[in-house]
């Protein structure tokens, strides 16, 4: 079975290269001996292996490649030091528009929660209540299976119906 590797180096004027390969000696090796001159650590050197990680999957070892590049700093030193309740700290939401900073409950609300804080906000709005509304969302699993969820809210008494279906 064919390995694949997302790692990160070290390079000597301390900046971090994440990058993927399926042959992670070779590929150290490209990079010692400057095998690609406009790759970003030619003019690094010397280098220094700080962090690896082996996937099966293609896609999963690119997706987690992206993700991260796209890392400040201070996550990829958490990452480095598999301090994973530092990476869970830096990975929250900082921003102001985030729900969190709206005195709102600490996790998402569900689909159904939202409606019902809706009516509970606009209780005289007999317009919304009356209205039919159905969502379908399909979900490709990565086994192919699909889920569809049907939700239906009937404006009678305010009630909130749902319907899981799963093929």
């Amino acid at each position: 079975m064919k390995h694949y590797y997302v790692y990160i180096l070290k390079c000597n004027d301390g900046s971090y290269y994440t990058g993927i390969t399926s042959n992670l000696e070779r590929r150290l090796t490209e990079h010692e001996d400057g095998k690609y001159l406009r790759c970003y650590t030619a003019t690094k050197l010397p280098i220094e292996l700080v962090f690896y990680e082996r996937f099966y999957n293609p896609m999963h070892a690119i997706d987690f490649e992206k993700q991260v590049k796209g890392w400040s700093r201070k996550k990829k030193e958490a990452l480095i030091e598999r301090n994973w309740g530092k990476l869970k700290e830096l990975s929250v939401c900082k921003n102001t528009t985030h729900y969190s900073f709206h005195g709102k409950a600490s996790t998402p609300l569900s689909l159904t929660e939202q409606v019902q804080s809706e009516e509970q906000d606009q209780p005289n709005n007999k317009a919304s209540l009356s209205e039919q509304v159905s969502v379908k969302n399909k979900i490709d699993l990565t086994n192919k299976a699909s889920l569809t969820e049907q939700v239906s809210l009937s404006g009678v008494e305010g009630q909130t119906t749902i319907h899981n279906t799963i093929p």
